[in-house]
């Protein structure tokens, strides 16, 4: 699966779009990769969080047809979104 590519502006890592998070700041609105974001907000709110990384799974449907699912987890104040 060829996904368009996004460059984080903390750690300049292309990354697939899914997997990126727009911040507005001072500075404008700037791209943001999952785990850079998770690292800022674990530091805003004093946590000790690690960004897990998860691999796709794939699983064929009743007809056979093989779906691939993706998951992500972003920190915010209220919890964890997965």
């Amino acid at each position: 699966m060829n996904e368009d590519q996004v460059k984080c502006v903390v750690c300049d890592e292309l990354v697939p779009g899914y997997s990126t998070i727009y911040v507005s700041g001072t500075e404008g609105c700037r791209c943001h990769c999952h785990g850079c974001y998770n690292k800022m907000i674990s530091k805003m709110m004093e946590l000790d969080f690690e960004h897990p990384d998860f691999e796709p799974i794939i699983l064929k449907d009743g007809d056979e047809v093989s779906h691939e699912f993706r998951f992500s987890t972003r920190l915010a104040p209220t919890g964890l979104f997965m």
